[in-house]
């Protein structure tokens, strides 16, 4: 059983020391012993466990792992260029990684002018209240990229949907497990009030962007910001569990009507 050491000890590929005899099983402890009959007679390679990151590997897998390696050894610099390939590899992920959290972690205005340019998407919502909010929204949906005005105007109101589908949700997860009378009370209005966004709201500002009635579909986004706001009030006796949620869904209803009203 050959003992493969870390790579800064390894004899240069193609070559076996004197030290090594391939196949004979050599075990210095119990242990290594153990794993030796584990791996042979396959020609794979496991890590011994111990404190030096040595390899053990069984029957002839030694002399092809060196033999493998001899291609893309360098004598002069005793190193390998596989290394060097899974480095740039790792950290070529890595920047794939970076930039990722710059365009969608950190804020807007900070990171994303250079994607954004002056297109419509910086132009639209620059319109509205919530640049960065409006920002978010559209780039999450690749239609935005390649639409006009009133297509961006149809993603803020499916975004609304979302958002109150999701928030609607939460309330009848809450009610389920909620005894306390003030807080029930709260939640059932809750629930009346965004069942409305999503099955009045919704279609009806959907369908008026599609006959063009701009007028209609402003009024539909409104109504839905409206709503979420009053069931904000709705907690005047106790603690909201939907503050944040509601606020999401008021501020996206307006950038909605705001980029509507672009269009009239």
């Amino acid at each position: 059983m050959p003992r493969l050491a870390p790579n800064l000890s390894r004899p240069r590929p193609g070559t076996l020391p004197s030290s090594i005899v391939v196949g004979s099983g050599i075990c210095h402890t119990r242990r290594a012993r153990g794993l030796a009959i584990d791996i042979l007679p396959g020609p794979i390679t496991v890590e011994s466990g111990g404190s030096f990151g040595e390899n053990l590997a069984g029957s002839s897998a030694a002399v092809k792992l060196w033999i493998d390696e001899k291609p893309e050894y360098n004598y002069n610099s005793n190193s390998s260029s596989i290394s060097i390939f899974i480095l740039l590899q790792k950290m070529k992920n890595l920047v794939i990684f970076l930039v990722f959290v710059i365009y969608f972690i950190f804020p807007v205005d900070a990171s994303l002018p250079s994607i954004l340019g002056n297109n419509l998407i910086e132009k639209t919502c620059k319109q509205t209240p919530y640049y960065d909010l409006c920002v978010r929204s559209l780039i999450s949906s690749p239609r935005s990229f390649n639409t006009d005005v009133e297509g961006l105007a149809k993603i803020m109101v499916h975004t609304i949907n979302a958002r109150a589908t999701h928030t609607l949700h939460r309330i009848n997860k809450l009610l389920q497990h909620n005894q306390d009378t003030n807080m029930k009370r709260a939640l059932q209005s809750c629930a009346s009030r965004y069942d409305a966004i999503i099955k009045e709201d919704i279609p009806e500002s959907l369908q008026a962007l599609r006959l063009g009635n701009y007028k209609f579909a402003e009024a539909g986004t409104v109504d839905a910001a409206f709503e979420a706001r009053l069931c904000e009030k709705e907690f005047r006796r106790c603690i909201s569990p939907l503050a944040d949620m509601n606020r999401v869904v008021h501020d996206v209803s307006i950038v909605a009507a705001s980029i509507v009203q672009t269009i009239l």
